[in-house]
């Protein structure tokens, strides 16, 4: 649970590269720089 903040931008940067990902990890919430 404590790579879920990150888990989003990494997703994004898969999802535009043209690779699938589940649409679950993109609806993630955004990642605050507070929770690291």
């Amino acid at each position: 649970e404590s790579d879920i903040p990150i888990i989003r931008p990494i997703s994004t940067v898969i999802h535009q590269a043209g690779f699938p990902v589940p649409e679950y990890l993109l609806k993630l919430n955004k990642p605050s720089r507070y929770n690291f």
